[in-house]
């Protein structure tokens, strides 16, 4: 994916900062969850998920001055926590 940022005070007609990734990365996810019977029809539920990409390798650059280029080359990972409440019918 290609990003293109522009300032916020709208001076500019054109991007500043762009970010350009020329590759693919692995990524892997795991998954734990559980869930509890409330009642005959409602089951209340927990899951937890971990993602991880692996060989990430993003260019940062600003776009009128290239000497301004920084790589980003990482294994970013992230966590989100779900809960809930199912109605079963």
């Amino acid at each position: 994916t290609n990003i293109a940022y522009f300032p916020n005070n709208g001076v500019a007609t054109s991007p500043t900062i762009e970010l350009v990734n020329s590759g693919t990365a692995f990524a892997t996810q795991s998954i734990l969850g559980l869930s509890f019977k409330a009642s005959e029809n409602i089951d209340v539920f927990g899951e937890g998920r971990y993602i991880k990409s692996y060989g990430l390798d993003v260019q940062r650059r600003a776009v009128s001055d290239f000497s301004l280029t920084s790589v980003i080359d990482d294994d970013p990972d992230g966590i989100t926590f779900t809960g809930g409440v199912r109605y079963n019918f």
